[in-house]
């Protein structure tokens, strides 16, 4: 069995996005590179049948916290300010153990609006 890896391009242009915005900070920054790594790239995640979560990030919050080290309310906290930024979007999905409904996160473009808007300054 092959192990599939992640090659998920981050654009240049997203780098002044990042740096310039006061509400984005490095706990942000971090979380961000990390979904970008985890991204599943393929339909099948190399198991052979769709599960449909082509370009969503295939890692959980508990596994995010452990290798980021940081907190919970930290990690959540950066989670909405990276929504709320454009730089990502969640949904929804049922947990098939019963319980919350998980987010599963994917990259968003909406950021591209922003780097327009500010080069039209």
């Amino acid at each position: 069995m092959t192990k599939l890896s992640n090659f998920t391009a981050v654009s240049n242009d997203l780098k002044p996005v990042l740096f310039a915005n006061p509400a984005v900070g490095y706990a942000e920054i971090a979380v961000y590179l990390y979904l970008a790594m985890h991204v599943q790239v393929s339909e099948d995640a190399g198991k052979g049948t769709p599960n449909g979560k082509q370009g969503y990030a295939y890692t959980t919050k508990a596994r995010m916290q452990g290798e980021l080290a940081i907190g919970k309310t930290k990690l959540n906290r950066s989670l909405d300010v990276l929504e709320a930024e454009g730089l990502i979007k969640a949904r929804e999905v049922a947990n098939k153990y019963g319980g919350k409904p998980l987010k599963e996160y994917r990259l968003s473009d909406e950021w591209k609006g922003a780097l327009a808007d500010r080069s039209t300054i």
